[in-house]
């Protein structure tokens, strides 16, 4: 069981041999070589000793002994001898007649016919296919709730800070969608052909990393908070009924964003609409701060009672 934590590694290694190598053996300071074969069937007869056997898309008759490993991969194995060592199935069916004497079993997605009399000295381990999907998907909504709990957290920490000029922004999504979207792609398109520019200078590599590593990345995050916003604005129609919202949109956002999140969980098509929906909440807020900076002594004039 010692050597179970290296068969993840030795797999990978394996998958990159080509189809046609079918097999190889690199022989050891000992006696006994380490076979592998690939795509062709293995046989270690009565008195063979093999210290490492490796079988893929194969099937491994093992009546002699290995004392190391015996893998097998997409494929079977018949032991009628002994397997000292670590016996490993991948996708594979054993079967263990009579006076086959084993160590350790571990059938990862494999099924195990046993014989009466054969005798298992060590533990018989089993990873079902269901199991592995379990610990997957778990991973996956490990990943999704803790990537939910900081937008959350940011979108009301934006709309505390920041909440009228995040229901503004939001807001032009929908009453100006012309400029918005022009917006949107002058800026996606000016930023990296700025920090492509600022590389050509030793002075401006430092500038261009920051755009492409800061700004961008920024922008696109609170551009992803600014469309969930536009969304839960939508779904509350906050904007007309609840007046005061506009200063600090927490129920907006907080709607918002967890229609977002839920959106992300469509393969595909989830990640391609909330990647856009970001690009273009990211322009809405670019050309909100541009008509600030055109009207700076007066708020903007922001149709904010549309709906």
């Amino acid at each position: 069981m010692k050597r179970f934590l290296l068969v993840p590694v030795l797999l990978i290694l394996l998958m990159l041999l080509p189809p046609s190598r079918a097999s190889a053996q690199v022989p050891d300071e000992g006696d006994t070589p380490v076979t592998i074969r690939v795509n062709g069937d293995v046989r270690v007869v009565p008195d063979e000793t093999v210290e490492t056997l490796v079988v893929v898309r194969g099937t491994a008759l093992v009546e002699g002994t290995v004392t190391k490993l015996l893998l097998v991969v997409d494929g079977d194995a018949v032991v009628s001898g002994r397997v000292d060592g670590d016996l490993t199935m991948v996708r594979s069916d054993l079967e263990l007649q009579p006076s086959a004497v084993v160590t350790d079993v571990n059938l990862i997605f494999s099924d195990l016919v046993r014989a009466d009399g054969a005798t298992v000295t060590g533990e018989v381990d089993e990873i079902a296919a269901w199991e592995g999907f379990s610990v997957g998907r778990g991973f996956f909504w490990f990943l999704w709730f803790s990537a939910t709990v900081l937008v959350l957290v940011a979108g009301l920490l934006f709309a505390a800070t920041g909440g009228r000029q995040l229901t503004e922004a939001a807001t032009m999504i929908r009453s100006a969608p012309g400029p918005t979207l022009l917006a949107t792609l002058l800026t996606w398109i000016v930023l990296p052909v700025a920090a492509v520019l600022a590389f050509i200078t030793l002075v401006g590599i430092p500038v261009g990393f920051v755009i492409l590593f800061v700004v961008m990345p920024a922008l696109w995050f609170l551009g992803y908070i600014v469309a969930g916003t536009a969304v839960g604005l939508l779904v509350t129609r906050s904007v007309r009924s609840l007046p005061d919202q506009t200063e600090h949109p927490y129920a907006a956002t907080l709607i918002g964003m967890v229609i977002a999140q839920v959106i992300v969980l469509i393969p595909v098509l989830g990640w391609l609409l909330v990647w856009l929906a970001s690009l273009i909440g990211g322009g809405a807020l670019v050309y909100r701060l541009f008509r600030a900076w055109r009207a700076p002594a007066t708020a903007p004039a922001v149709a904010v009672a549309a709906s």
